[in-house]
């Protein structure tokens, strides 16, 4: 599955990623990979999906 992700996206994530980090005490620069996080969170969320059905499947 292919993600298609904008300039805008990531500009949204970036501002995301930042404010956590200054939340958190982090005064350095920050970079996200926004490519490489799409695919670990599509992964991440196929993943759970699939264990979902598997778990209402069970219960039927």
């Amino acid at each position: 599955m292919q993600l298609t992700l904008t300039n805008d996206d990531h500009e949204t994530v970036l501002a995301y990623v930042t404010a956590k980090h200054r939340g958190n005490g982090y005064k350095g620069p920050c970079f996200i990979f926004l490519p490489r996080l799409a695919e670990l969170h599509l992964e991440n969320s196929i993943n759970m999906a699939n264990q979902a059905i598997k778990k209402m499947m069970v219960k039927a």
